[in-house]
């Protein structure tokens, strides 16, 4: 394949990922932004295992009650919904995603706080200690500094 046509690839990819990026950033609440910090850290690794999900389901349900009491929302559902999204990207695309959304919705250090001490444990809730969990943890933790 010529050159030109490889980066008419990668541009026209990078558009759709953008556009994608515009509908997420303009979609997607606060609690949809939080249920995907948990999928994607337990989607890291490749595979989401029935005791991360129930984890995930079990500490979100948790947190948005009381964080976010006027929020009412089926987060099983919701976890259903979001976990396809959070299977189909690459890592650069969850960065990218996770990047826009902290700036769009900035929480507050005590449910930062909350957050990253759920994904720790989730982190370590499979037994499986995966390079990739520990390096997105790592910028989510980064992301929620700035």
């Amino acid at each position: 394949m010529p050159l030109e046509n490889i980066e008419s690839l990668n541009t026209r990819g990078m558009k759709t990922m953008d556009q994608k990026m515009e509908t997420i950033l303009a979609d997607w609440k606060v609690e949809e932004y939080i249920a995907y910090l948990y999928l994607s850290i337990a989607n890291a690794d490749m595979s989401i295992a029935k005791i991360e999900l129930d984890l995930i389901h079990h500490r979100l349900a948790h947190l948005l009650k009381n964080n976010f009491p006027n929020i009412n929302v089926d987060v099983a559902n919701l976890l259903d919904n979001l976990r396809i999204a959070s299977e189909m990207k690459t890592d650069l695309e969850r960065i990218k995603i996770i990047e826009a959304l902290s700036k769009k919705y900035r929480l507050s250090l005590e449910i930062k706080g909350q957050i990253v001490s759920d994904l720790l444990e989730l982190v370590h809730v499979d037994e499986q200690m995966v390079y990739s969990e520990y390096r997105l943890m790592h910028y989510i933790e980064a992301s929620f500094t700035v």
